[in-house]
């Protein structure tokens, strides 16, 4: 099976031998996570096919925990790299480089006991574990020395984290822009001791949601908090999920404008994830929309250095489950539409002339006969429209009628004014996901006569905001 199916990705994506001039080293790649418990003849098997398409960096967790799971002992750290030994060995045999995430916290050292999604409560542990990981496997590893039978293809670039803004990765969640500016300092630092030519990412950050920091934001109070960070970041890793590939394109270019104001507009993006589950969008509609990425991005001028789709394959046992249907290849090895669509597009791009940064996104318009720039428009704000109606009763309540023609995702707040602190306090939020359909929300009120201060805020497909508030007062009972 496994030769049959290289043999239909060659088939695939051959097209005339590669000129150097678009090689694209380091760009294409995918994550492999899934691979993680397969039998090691399975693993093999994809890594062939990997390879024969033409990728050439496979991102993978180096879990901290697998590699220290007890604490130092008398100040000696015990360092277990059997698994990471195994695992690198079979990428480079196949010539894949490892991009690891170096996550998350080892139980022992999670500020919250045992919690490994809570930051280290000491960011010098993390960062002996991150320098240590450099020494074993970067430029001058002493895994390559060990193995000189396996092509030298040493770890080159490090994601500190996955997805800090989000609290289901990054928790407690107040502070972690600041916690994690630390973090990735002192991991950067410590990297580049082990192996000064490294690249250390600012780990990937997600798309503003429900229970995720806003990544606009996020980077702002990153710089804001060690501003010395913006002479010294190597690169940020972004995961602009978005349901097109012009609507990628927006985030990617939203994102630099925001890296710009910060002075760090040069500074090199990765993206280290990106897809779609095929529970909510069809396979002929995802392998167009990779397809159409893998041959914008490495032409775009917003310094993109990496594409790895998430992911190479997924359980795909619970239908009710999307994680288990992101995946773009079948379990046997043989590629979906989606993976044989990227792949194709990957030969494409290595096969044809160099173009960087001849498709223009996130570049300011060119100036015009007076020297001024023009910036790029703003994203077009989601039109909503909101009627609020007040309940009385037994339980007197606000209800409101909410609905964004072209769709939009939607956050509730209602507020009451406290005198004695002279601020507001916040009495029920709510948030709901993008679509186009009415919606209703309903705030039970109390009877306290004090204003209240309902917020809508509305984001559409493309980032743009619309707010509406409204002053309400309850009645005295």
């Amino acid at each position: 099976m496994a030769l049959a199916t290289i043999a239909l990705v060659a088939a695939l994506v051959a097209a005339s031998p590669a000129p150097a001039l678009a090689s694209y080293e380091g760009m294409f790649g995918v994550n492999v996570q899934g691979l993680a418990d397969l039998p090691s003849g399975q693993v093999e098997r994809h890594l062939d096919v990997i390879a024969a398409g033409g990728l050439d960096v496979v991102r993978r967790d180096a879990s901290w925990d697998v590699a220290e799971p007890e604490p130092p002992v008398g100040g000696r750290r015990d360092y277990r790299w059997e698994r990471f030994d195994r695992e690198l060995a079979g990428y480079a045999r196949h010539g894949l480089r490892w991009l690891p995430i170096v996550d998350y916290s080892t139980p022992w050292a999670a500020s919250v006991p045992g919690d490994p999604f809570s930051p280290p409560a000491r960011t010098d542990d993390y960062a002996a574990y991150a320098a240590a990981l450099a020494a074993r496997y970067g430029t001058n590893g002493s895994f390559w020395s060990e193995h000189p039978e396996l092509p030298r293809l040493p770890v080159t670039r490090y994601e500190i984290w996955n997805e800090p803004n989000a609290e289901l990765f990054w928790h407690p969640s107040a502070g972690a822009p600041e916690r994690y500016a630390e973090l990735y300092q002192a991991a950067q630092q410590a990297i580049r001791g082990a192996d000064p030519a490294a690249r250390v990412i600012v780990g990937g950050l997600a798309l503003a949601n429900t229970k995720v920091t806003d990544q606009h934001a996020f980077m702002r109070a990153m710089i804001a908090h060690r501003p010395q960070l913006a002479q010294t970041i190597d690169a940020v890793a972004l995961h602009p999920y978005a349901p097109t590939p012009a609507a990628v394109l927006d985030q990617i270019a939203q994102f630099r404008d925001t890296l710009t104001g910060l002075g760090i507009g040069q500074v090199p993006l990765e993206i280290t994830e990106i897809g779609w589950t095929t529970t909510n969008t069809s396979e002929q509609t995802r392998a167009t929309n990779l397809q159409t990425l893998a041959g914008q991005l490495p032409r775009s001028d917003c310094n993109i250095q990496s594409l790895i789709p998430h992911t190479w394959t997924t359980p795909e046992q619970n239908p009710a489950d999307p994680e288990h249907w992101f995946g773009i290849t079948n379990h046997d090895t043989t590629p979906k539409p989606t993976a044989t669509a990227y792949m194709s597009a990957v030969q494409a791009m290595r096969n044809g002339p160099a173009q960087a940064g001849s498709l223009p996104v996130c570049a300011a318009e060119p100036p015009n006969p007076s020297g001024v720039r023009r910036l790029r428009p703003a994203p077009k704000r989601p039109q909503l429209r909101m009627r609020v109606t007040r309940r009385e009763g037994r339980r007197p309540h606000v209800l409101a009628t909410l609905r964004c023609p072209a769709g939009c995702r939607l956050e509730l707040t209602l507020a009451l004014r406290d005198r004695r602190a002279r601020g507001t306090r916040l009495l029920g939020r709510r948030t709901l996901p993008f679509s186009a359909r009415a919606r209703k929300v309903t705030f039970r009120l109390g009877s306290s006569g004090v204003p209240l201060r309902l917020r809508a805020k509305a984001t559409g497909r493309q980032g743009g905001v619309t707010v509406r508030t409204r002053t309400l007062r309850s009645r005295r009972s």
